[in-house]
């Protein structure tokens, strides 16, 4: 499922106070989702890494009651308050990879919501999440009656929702640019110790300077997250895009296109579009009609990716978008 589908599954469940668990490979935004879903609720949010613990650490700790001759026990601070009136969400990450002991002590968290003489606040959801077999993680396989006690769903990549998200984060434009003309490569399991996944890119957003000139460099970073495959693809591309002559383009100086790669013709793409998002289309309206007409209609579509509907509009206003004004109106509609 893709993403908005997962949130809104999650989201029913969530409010039916029915358990739920979240499958998808590693860094591809389980632990953001959640936090999303929390905030967007207005839940408080306890998020708790069960492979980090041992069946002791669940339950608490053991302390005598000398006036009532029993033992009774102290409650972990990452459970939520047994008075709490709030709206909880309780995230019980890494399930699968948790110990079996531990998986078993959550069964009875699950189905009956306590363990042992610990109780959930009434107004608490949980969501368990974990990595797939499939994903090279070290999981544990877990029972058929832990399984049973959840609503599953499965969360894929997805470059859209992905670039929906990385702009809002302010992900690096070069990134963001790269990944539109090589999609495949936003989650690829490569065999690496460092493999492309949402987070990693986004970790290599982090690191890049702003105004990153030294390739060597960029390489470098690139490799430290995403790996050397990737990192190779990354930095060829890159060579193109950081070359492209922007401002001769919005003058009418075309580059030529015949007999180029793909690669080439996706970075000057690009490059446009991002400058135009940040600029604006006001005075360079005759020299986008002449660009857009050496473009196929999926580079075009590429391009008017980049712009808010209000610089579209503007665009085909101008008469020298005449002939393809309806044309870019349809892709702002649709």
């Amino acid at each position: 499922m893709l993403f908005p589908d997962v949130k809104k599954t999650l989201k029913r469940a969530v409010l039916c106070k029915i358990p739920c668990f979240i499958w998808g490979g590693p860094g591809i935004g389980k632990s953001s989702l959640i936090k999303e879903i929390a905030a967007e609720e207005k839940m408080k949010l306890f998020d708790v890494r069960l492979s980090l613990l041992e069946p002791s650490d669940l339950r608490g700790l053991p302390w005598p009651d000398k006036d009532s001759g029993i033992v009774r026990w102290l409650i972990p601070d990452f459970w939520p308050p047994k008075d709490s009136n709030h709206n909880i969400l309780l995230f019980l990450d890494e399930l699968n990879q948790a110990p079996k002991q531990v998986q078993a002590a959550s069964l009875q968290l699950l189905l009956d919501r306590r363990l042992g003489n610990y109780t959930l606040p009434e107004k608490t959801s949980v969501v368990a999440a974990g990595n797939r077999e499939e994903d090279l993680a070290l999981v544990n396989i877990m029972s058929s009656a832990l399984c049973n006690r959840m609503v599953h769903v499965e969360l894929e990549t997805d470059i859209d929702n992905w670039i929906r998200w990385a702009k809002r984060e302010n992900i690096s434009h070069e990134i963001i640019s790269f990944l539109q003309f090589r999609p495949e490569l936003l989650y690829k399991l490569t065999g690496e110790k460092a493999f492309p996944t949402p987070r990693t890119w986004s970790m290599a957003s982090r690191l890049l300077p702003k105004k990153a000139t030294d390739l060597e460099m960029i390489k470098m970073i690139i490799v430290s997250c995403v790996g050397e495959a990737s990192a190779t693809e990354f930095i060829a591309w890159y060579n193109y895009y950081r070359n492209v002559d922007v401002k001769a383009i919005l003058e009418g100086k075309y580059p030529k296109f015949e007999n180029k790669e793909t690669s080439y013709k996706y970075a000057v793409v690009s490059a446009i579009g991002y400058y135009l998002h940040k600029h604006g289309v006001k005075g360079y309206e005759e020299a986008i009609a002449g660009f857009l007409k050496l473009l196929s209609p999926e580079f075009r579509v590429l391009l008017l990716k980049y712009l808010k509907e209000n610089l579209i509009r503007q665009l085909c206003r101008h008469s020298s978008m005449r002939e393809m004004a309806s044309q870019l109106l349809k892709v702002v509609v649709g």
